[in-house]
């Protein structure tokens, strides 16, 4: 890369992503994030059919791409005007696919052979699909009624000649592509929407810095929309901090979870930094519910090394819900001595046996305190708090309900609340079964088995 454009690169005029306006960046006529979705489902089909994966299976679909597929597609096309809706067969589709991911090479193709460009039909779901395929089929057997629309070649063949050999890499280089976007997370929607914006975001840089460029690497998530399940806190003291040693040593930072865990305290001294670099701070995998995060300067006072006793200076708050709205996943704070970065993805669902979600207070019958249970037992108060967790299977389906005393006393309205029970009193109770539904969500918990 050329030291002008680093300069370039370097200059006051660079924005973040996250500054740039919408009507700034490149727009797109394609459904990016339909199109991803579907890429990701014909990779992995790809990717677990063993058949196509056969050397002469192989050199058959290249040749079948060559000899029928692309003079077909190119007596359909006309250039300038949109790609015809025609679907080759799965075969044919996967060599297509893997040339055009060499994107020189398939235009020079197409320039020398057809004296075009022909470019590919926006198919994004199964009803198109199957009506482009089965309208490719018409054609074909129309005009190649010699050559099957399957293809039909015996995985042992041993004496397929080799043509073209330098698709036949291609087509070899790419067939385990789908095992780097096989994690389950990369179809949901705020992931895809991100992915959108920030591949934008890269194509505007690549415009706006030309060939200066042409070593950048794109992130995963931009060339197939992968992010990963993270969130990590950046600081960088500010260039204009002009404070002394003595000062530093005297601040710190402080994290802390914006709701639960309150107990969570994690603190690093100002002099961990510089203004030279960025450095992590904390690299942490949160709950959702924890509402997002916010970090603390805070000053110590007295000539004591400890944290004890320290002073709120400024308070800088990055809440998820921000973060995955905001077009690059990462927000920045400021305060005058520093800069804070929090870039995050939302929560994945993994697979689990097993899992534990909240549920209403209940009471000491096993009743979730409210207004319905209150009706149904003629208004008469409901003794006693429970804490309720259902434990759900991997299907979803509620197998277990999990309950812990936390209060005693009655409910009423007007100013008497249930009064808190000391620990030693605590009983954790754990019922087998669902909850017995009396109105949309509200119901009691599953009768306790007697051992």
């Amino acid at each position: 890369m050329s030291k002008q454009t680093l300069n370039k690169m370097s200059s006051s005029t660079i924005r973040s992503l996250s500054e740039i306006s919408e009507m700034e960046t490149i727009h797109l006529s394609v459904d990016l994030v339909s199109a991803a979705r579907r890429n990701i489902g014909f990779l992995r089909s790809v990717y677990e059919c063993q058949w196509l994966h056969q050397r002469a299976t192989t050199i058959e679909a290249i040749r079948r791409y060559d000899e029928v597929w692309m003079p077909l597609i190119s007596n359909l096309t006309v250039e300038g005007s949109t790609p015809p809706m025609v679907l080759p067969p799965f075969d044919v589709e996967w060599v297509w696919f893997c040339h055009t991911l060499n994107p020189v090479g398939y235009r020079k193709y197409c320039e020398t052979r057809f004296s075009k460009q022909i470019g590919k039909p926006a198919i994004f779901n199964e009803e198109n699909e199957e009506y482009a395929l089965m309208r490719c089929k018409q054609i074909w057997v129309q005009q190649f009624s010699s050559e099957p629309f399957e293809n039909e070649v015996e995985s042992d063949s041993k004496n397929q000649p080799l043509m073209k050999k330098d698709l036949f890499n291609e087509v070899e280089k790419h067939k385990f592509l789908y095992s780097k976007f096989a994690e389950p997370y990369l179809s949901e929607l705020v992931y895809l929407i991100a992915a959108r914006q920030r591949y934008k975001g890269f194509l505007y840089m690549m415009q706006r810095f030309g060939d200066g460029c042409f070593r950048f690497v794109p992130a995963l998530d931009i060339l197939l929309m992968l992010l990963t399940h993270q969130a990590c806190v950046f600081v960088r003291l500010n260039d204009r901090r002009k404070a002394t040693n003595v000062d530093n040593k005297h601040k710190f930072l402080r994290l802390q979870m914006l709701r639960c865990h309150r107990e969570l305290k994690l603190e690093k001294p100002i002099t961990d930094f510089s203004c030279d670099s960025w450095r992590k701070a904390w690299h942490l995998y949160c709950e959702f519910g924890t509402k997002g995060l916010m970090v603390e300067l805070r000053c110590r006072g007295g000539s004591t090394l400890s944290f004890k006793g320290s002073k709120l200076v400024k308070s800088m708050v990055f809440c998820w819900n921000d973060l995955v709205r905001a077009p690059c996943i990462t927000l920045r704070r400021d305060v005058e001595e520093m800069r804070v970065v929090a870039s995050i993805t939302s929560p994945v669902q993994a697979p689990y046996l097993l899992k534990c979600v909240p549920d209403r207070v209940t009471d000491d019958s096993g009743a979730m305190v409210s207004d319905v249970i209150l009706k149904l037992n003629n208004y008469r108060p409901q003794k006693g708090r429970w804490l309720s967790r259902t434990v759900l299977d991997h299907a979803g389906r509620e197998c277990f309900v999990v309950r812990i005393r936390v209060g005693g006393g009655f409910w009423r309205r007007g100013a008497e609340t249930p009064c808190g029970v000391n620990w030693e009193e605590r009983i954790i109770e754990i019922r087998e079964g669902s909850w017995s539904y009396v109105a949309g969500s509200i119901g009691k918990a599953p009768v306790q088995r007697k051992l």
